[in-house]
């Protein structure tokens, strides 16, 4: 547990070391770089996101990340399992993957998240995100891939006149994240 705190402590300030370079928009693929595309046929588990700071509007948040990613892999055919957040308690990340027959489990954790003009309500029209995501095999404990996610929603407000919802932030730039993962569609 210790090495897996670690590690996402290294890829929270490789991403606040980049961040002035990233654009709105962006995945910046970390190291190690993922070598071949996930079979279709894999199995991900999805933790709930790292809690770098705490708050009550992570726990919101947290949910919006997690529902894009389950959202994002269901479009592809690719089978999930979600954590239990109403449980409480985090269980062994790793062991509780490969119980479920999980193949890898996505990290991800909360490095940002600025509202806009809108405050703390979170639904302003220029909230900017950014995450860290890890992949890791879940049988050997290999870091397969690290990328740090950051967008911009500069959608301003929504076709039925109220303001974009913060999911309007992350479902695009996390569809795009999880489709790099995967090998093209025959349709696409």
């Amino acid at each position: 547990m210790r090495m897996l705190r670690a590690m996402l402590m290294v890829v929270a300030a490789l991403a606040l070391a980049a961040g002035c370079a990233l654009f709105p928009g962006s995945i910046e693929e970390g190291l190690p770089k993922l070598r071949d595309k996930l079979p279709e046929t894999t199995k991900v588990y999805l933790p709930c996101p790292i809690n770098p700071r705490g708050g009550f509007l992570y726990t919101r948040n947290a949910k919006l990340v997690v529902d894009a990613f389950a959202a994002a892999l269901k479009q592809r055919g690719v089978a999930t399992v979600l954590s239990d957040r109403r449980s409480g308690k985090q269980p062994d990340v790793l062991a509780f993957a490969r119980t479920n027959g999980c193949d890898v489990v996505l990290f991800s954790q909360i490095l940002e998240w600025n509202y806009g003009e809108a405050g703390f309500s979170g639904f302003g029209g220029r909230d900017e995100v950014t995450l860290s995501v890890m992949l890791m095999d879940a049988t050997n404990e290999l870091v397969l891939t690290r990328a740090t996610l950051y967008v911009r929603n500069g959608i301003g407000r929504s076709r039925a006149g109220g303001s974009a919802a913060p999911s309007e932030a992350v479902t695009p730039i996390i569809g795009k994240y999880v489709d790099s993962l995967f090998p093209p569609r025959k349709d696409e």
